[in-house]
């Protein structure tokens, strides 16, 4: 499951691994969708994208 979920002015899913992520997205759309659809229609997928990114060390003082 994701680290954290925060909800702000975007949704934001955090996850340990590139392979949690692929397992726990497409469920998290479906029932984005299905509130969505209960909610009048809020959830448009044409907005919508996935970015996954590793945090590194770029520099790092002695």
């Amino acid at each position: 499951m994701p680290i954290s979920a925060r909800s702000s002015r975007e949704n934001l899913l955090d996850y340990d691994s590139p392979d949690e992520a692929v397992t726990h997205l497409p469920s998290y759309e479906q029932s984005l969708r299905e509130h969505s659809a209960e909610a009048g229609g809020f959830y448009h997928p044409s907005g919508s994208f996935v970015l996954y990114c590793r945090e590194v060390t770029i520099f790092q003082r002695p």
